[in-house]
C-alpha cells in the first residue's frame, strides 16, 4: 500500500518528510491487519447480534415470562453473557489497531512541531488541574479523561495545553464534553480572582445569587453579549480586560464555531485569571492530535494528518493574538 502525504499548507510544510519517516513504513501492515480484523468483528458480531435478537423474541413472544422456569432464565442470561464476550474480543483486536494508528500519527506530529512544543506527559498534575477547572464552574463536571498534552518552552515562551473529556451519567443518559485547555503564565500578580464564563442570559441573575458573584460590566457589545465576568475587584477586571482583549475573546468564539451545523452546539469559550495564571477552557475541541481520527481506516489516516496539524498550528496563533492585546503575559 502507497499512501503519500500531499502538503497543501503553510502549516504542513515539512510533514511529507516526516510521514514517510514515521507512518508510510507501518501503512502496508496496519492496511492487512485493519482489514482482517475489521473482516473478524464483522463476522463475529453480526450473527451474536441476531441470536441476542431472536432470545429474546422467544422470551417476549413465544415463551411469555410466566411460563419460563429458573434454569431457562439462567441458560438466557447465560448465552447473553457468551455473546457479550465473543463480541468484545472480536472487537479488541479492530480497536487495538485503531489505537496503534494514532499514536503513529501523534509521533509524527510531535516530530513536526519540535520547534514549537513537545509533549507533556505528567498526566496525574493535569488531572489535578482538570479537576480545578470543575470545581471553579470553568468545565463540566464528570469522570476526567486526560488526551493529548503538549507544552512549549521556548525562550520567552511557556504555556502549556491539553485535551480533557468529562463524562458523566449512566450508559443510557451518558454525557460527554471535550475541552482544550490552554494554560498561559503572567508577568503580573491578580489579586483576586476574575471569571469569564458564557453568557446565560435571564439565568445570569441566578448564577450571581447562588454563587455571590459579582458582575463586571465592561465596554465591548459583542463581549458582553457573549460572556459574564465575575470578580469582587471590578476595579481591576476592568484594568485586565481591555476593550482589544475583549474582542480577542470574541473572535476566539466566533472563529471555532465555524463550520458547525445547526444541531451542533457553538464553542464555549471560559477563562479565568488568578495569581500569575491564565486558563482557557474550549469546549468542542477534542482529539487535537487525531487519535481518533486516524482508526477509521488507512486511508483516512491521512486526512486525519491534514485536521490535526490544522488544529495545533492554531495554538500558537492564540498566544501570540493575546500576548499582542495582554502585556501582562509572559513573553
Amino acid at each position: 500500500m502507497s499512501i503519500n502525504f500531499t502538503e497543501k499548507t503553510e502549516a504542513e510544510r515539512g510533514f511529507a518528510a516526516v510521514w514517510d519517516r514515521y507512518i508510510a513504513p507501518h501503512l502496508e501492515d496496519y492496511g492487512v491487519r485493519y482489514r482482517r480484523y475489521r473482516l473478524r468483528a464483522i463476522i463475529v458480531m453480526m450473527p451474536t447480534i441476531c441470536l441476542f435478537f431472536a432470545a429474546a423474541f422467544y422470551r417476549l413472544e413465544i415463551a411469555p415470562p410466566d411460563e419460563q422456569d429458573f434454569m431457562f432464565q439462567l441458560s438466557f442470561l447465560a448465552m447473553l453473557g457468551v455473546t457479550s464476550a465473543i463480541c468484545y474480543f472480536g472487537y479488541r483486536p479492530f480497536a487495538r489497531v485503531k489505537q496503534e494508528a494514532g499514536t503513529q500519527l501523534f509521533h509524527a506530529l510531535s516530530e513536526h512541531f519540535k520547534a514549537e512544543f513537545t509533549p507533556y506527559d505528567d498526566k496525574a498534575e493535569l488531572e489535578e488541574v482538570a479537576d480545578f477547572l470543575q470545581d471553579e464552574k470553568l468545565t463540566s463536571r464528570g469522570s476526567i479523561s486526560i488526551g493529548a498534552a503538549f507544552l512549549c518552552a521556548r525562550p520567552g515562551r511557556h504555556y502549556r495545553f491539553f485535551n480533557c473529556t468529562y463524562t458523566s451519567g449512566t450508559d443510557k443518559n451518558r454525557t460527554v464534553v471535550s475541552y482544550l485547555v490552554l494554560h498561559l503564565k503572567l508577568a503580573v500578580t491578580v489579586p483576586v480572582k476574575i471569571r469569564i464564563l458564557p453568557d446565560r442570559g435571564m439565568a445570569n441573575g441566578l448564577v450571581r445569587v447562588l454563587h455571590r458573584r459579582k458582575n463586571v460590566p465592561l465596554s465591548n457589545r459583542a463581549f458582553e453579549k457573549r460572556f459574564e465576568v465575575y470578580s469582587h475587584d471590578e476595579e481591576t477586571a476592568i484594568e485586565l480586560l481591555t476593550e482589544p482583549v475583549q474582542q480577542s475573546f470574541v473572535d476566539m468564539q466566533t472563529y471555532f464555531s465555524k463550520g458547525r451545523h445547526w444541531w451542533q452546539e457553538r464553542c464555549k469559550v471560559t477563562a479565568m485569571f488568578e495569581r500569575d495564571e491564565m486558563v482557557i477552557c474550549f469546549s468542542g475541541l477534542d482529539d487535537i492530535a487525531g487519535h481518533d481520527l486516524a482508526g477509521r481506516s488507512p486511508e483516512k489516516i491521512i486526512d486525519a494528518a491534514h485536521v490535526a496539524i490544522n488544529r495545533l498550528s492554531q495554538i500558537p496563533f492564540i498566544v501570540q493574538n493575546l500576548r499582542d492585546v495582554m502585556p501582562e503575559i509572559k513573553r
